[in-house]
C-alpha cells in the first residue's frame, strides 16, 4: 500500500502555512512527506511520532478499551485492600481461637478427671 502523508496545503482561509495543529503538533516546522509502503514503514513512522500513535489509538479503540488500564489498576488496588482486610480478620480470628482451644483442653481434662473420680 502506497500512502503519502502530507500536511494540508491551506487552512481554508487563504493561509498556505501549516502550523501542525492536530497533525502532530509540529508547530511552524517544515514537514516532509512520509511514504508508507509497508507495515514496517507505518510502525517506524509511529515510533518517530508518538503523538500520532496516540491519536490513532484514540480513533481506533473504543473508550471502554482505552479505560481498561485505569480500571485494572483500580481493581487491583481494591483487591489488595480487601486481601489486607481479610488477612487482618484472619489474624484476629486466630488470636480469638487460641484461648478458646486452651479453655476447651482445660475443661476436657477437668471433665475427664471428674469422671475418673466419680468412677472410683
Amino acid at each position: 500500500m502506497d500512502v503519502m502523508v502530507q500536511p494540508p496545503r491551506g487552512d481554508g482561509y487563504g493561509v498556505d502555512r501549516w502550523d501542525g495543529g492536530g497533525y502532530g503538533g509540529l508547530g511552524d516546522k517544515q514537514v516532509q512527506a512520509l511514504e508508507i509502503a509497508t507495515v514496517n514503514d507505518l510502525v517506524r513512522i509511529l515510533d518517530e511520532h508518538p503523538q500520532w500513535l496516540e491519536a490513532l489509538r484514540e480513533r481506533l479503540l473504543t473508550r471502554e478499551v482505552l479505560d481498561l488500564p485505569q480500571q485494572l489498576a483500580d481493581f487491583r488496588a481494591n483487591t489488595e485492600r480487601q486481601l489486607e482486610a481479610q488477612g487482618r480478620q484472619l489474624n484476629q480470628l486466630r488470636d480469638d481461637i487460641g484461648p478458646l482451644k486452651a479453655a476447651h483442653v482445660r475443661n476436657a481434662a477437668r471433665d475427664a478427671a471428674d469422671m475418673m473420680a466419680e468412677a472410683q
